[in-house]
């Protein structure tokens, strides 16, 4: 298998249970991309599984029928998706996709469609998307990737794939005055987007990519020297790393805590994730997330010139990185929007 779905789970909670630790501990010993549908509450009662760390949650928001996100909403008459945060402030569901009127095989029959809907559908759309990212991948969309015999042969990581489609995902704002505000779509209903992997495929020149190809010791950190060129739309820039399962009543899921910084050819440094829980625009300042195992920097009309991104291992106390002996940690890092041109290792203090 390349990647797996699914659209059941166990009974709804809002807590990191037995059953979550589960799931982080199979797709950390065995990482292979799921998705997993969060549940049709409306509220952050979820399924177990979507609350594991290593996993791709889905949510949903109604098209309605059309081809216009203007309209596209969360809250319905009808029902809605389950929403994060985690019972630890994790931004989840990781992504989301559409809820209602899915047109879809109908049950025992050959030739006959029905309307299909839910975060089942909307997680199957998900997977779906994932099925292409991996064929892009072995077929070269990314340069210097893929390539092999097949697309079992030559695939991404399960953090890199999901850091890929997180990082250009389509991001509905809830912020912006006029035209398309959506004011029910926000962080924890639409998590980091809709997966779009034609933003992926038009971006693919100007992405870079670390597929777990290095790993931290604790206290270390790894600078990439990132050059954007003038008039670039926007910087992305997205952290993801494989955790081991957490433990079960503590005040966080996340084990071990990497952090992703982005210094400005100006200097003035963005931290993972700061600012994004009010909108889609990253804010300068700030302090490293401390909870989450996926960080993000957006930001738009980036200033020309070498950009520094810091991958940080502020704390690692379990070794996620079992093919070395030490203890220290791998990590997916995509960039687009600027090329990497170098890296500069510091060492741990």
């Amino acid at each position: 298998m390349v990647f797996q779905t699914a659209s059941v789970g166990s009974s709804l909670t809002t807590e990191y249970t037995t059953i979550s630790a589960e799931v982080d501990d199979y797709l950390f010993l065995y990482p292979l991309l799921s998705t997993q549908c969060q549940g049709n509450t409306c509220n952050p009662a979820s399924r177990p599984q979507a609350w594991a760390k290593n996993i791709v949650s889905v949510g949903g928001i109604y098209h309605q029928g059309t081809a216009d996100r203007c309209d596209d909403h969360w809250n319905d008459p009808e029902g809605c998706g389950s929403t994060g945060p985690a019972a630890d402030g994790r931004i989840k569901p990781d992504l989301a996709f559409f809820f209602d009127g899915i047109r879809a095989a109908a049950p025992a029959s050959d030739t006959a469609y029905t309307e299909f809907g839910g975060t089942s559908a909307a997680t199957a759309m998900t997977a779906g998307h994932f099925g292409l990212l991996f064929q892009m991948w072995h077929e070269g969309v990314w340069p210097g990737h893929g390539g092999g015999t097949d697309v079992f042969d030559s695939r991404p990581q399960m953090a890199t794939a999901k850091a890929l489609m997180i990082n250009m995902a389509y991001r509905y704002s809830w912020t912006s005055p006029g035209g398309c505000a959506y004011s029910d779509v926000d962080r924890f209903v639409q998590g980091w987007g809709t997966a779009d992997v034609r933003r992926l495929y038009e971006r693919a020149p100007v992405t870079s990519i670390v597929d777990e190809t290095y790993a931290l010791a604790p206290q270390e950190t790894k600078l990439y020297r990132v050059l954007v060129e003038p008039r670039q739309s926007e910087l992305n820039v997205t952290l993801v790393y494989t955790d081991p399962m957490g433990t079960v009543g503590a005040d966080y899921a996340r084990i071990n805590d990497l952090s992703l910084q982005v210094i400005p050819p100006s200097g003035t440094a963005y931290w993972g994730n700061y600012g994004l829980e009010a909108g889609n625009v990253s804010v300068p300042g700030g302090n490293s997330d401390t909870v989450n195992t996926v960080e993000n920097v957006f930001i738009p009309a980036p200033q020309a010139g070498t950009w520094t991104v810091a991958v940080i291992g502020d704390e690692i106390v379990e070794d996620a990185h079992l093919e070395t002996p030490e203890l220290d940690a791998d990590y997916a890092l995509v960039v687009s929007g600027g090329l990497i041109k170098w890296k500069v290792e510091i060492e741990p203090e």
